[in-house]
């Protein structure tokens, strides 16, 4: 049986899945401990589902060790112009959250490092690198509404 690992990208087999979920993919969490490994769907959502599944309920779509394919990276499945408007907007929220005091600032550091964590997806960024793209498309988006923002950028 294959081994998962963290990033690796899973479907739930046919047998295991409800109605409808065919198309969606999962992220494997952490690493396969004792046949069974923690999965989050990516999903459009703020707050992922995730659950602790048996080894032998997922398949490999893409493995974080497989090299065959640089254009079958789990950031390329998972990264659309959507995404990106959901963390800037995710993002916008904070600020405004931040602003209106419903969070402290120690909540919003908290909730922002993991949002450009989501961007970042692992990777170091540096010029020209899948992961500065993917800051570039959620920095542009931000910049756009300075509305919100304009305290932070002048």
């Amino acid at each position: 049986m294959a081994t998962f690992k963290s990033g690796d990208i899973v479907r739930i087999r046919t047998q295991w899945r409800d109605p409808g979920d065919e198309e969606i993919d999962w992220v494997c969490l952490e690493d396969e401990s004792g046949s069974r490994v923690l999965i989050e769907a990516q999903l459009p959502m703020r707050i992922k589902p995730a659950q602790r599944v048996r080894t032998d309920m997922i398949e490999h779509r893409h493995r974080t060790t497989d090299s065959s394919s640089p254009d079958d990276s789990p950031q390329d499945i998972r990264w659309s112009p959507e995404e990106a408007e959901r963390i800037a907007n995710a993002i916008k929220v904070n600020v405004t959250d931040l602003n209106d005091n419903r969070i402290t600032w120690p909540e919003f550091r908290q909730r922002n490092h993991a949002l450009w964590d989501e961007v970042a997806q692992g990777e170091t960024n540096y010029i020209g690198s899948d992961c500065a793209k993917r800051h570039h498309d959620v920095t542009r988006l931000l910049l756009k509404d300075s509305a919100v923002l304009g305290p932070y950028i002048n």
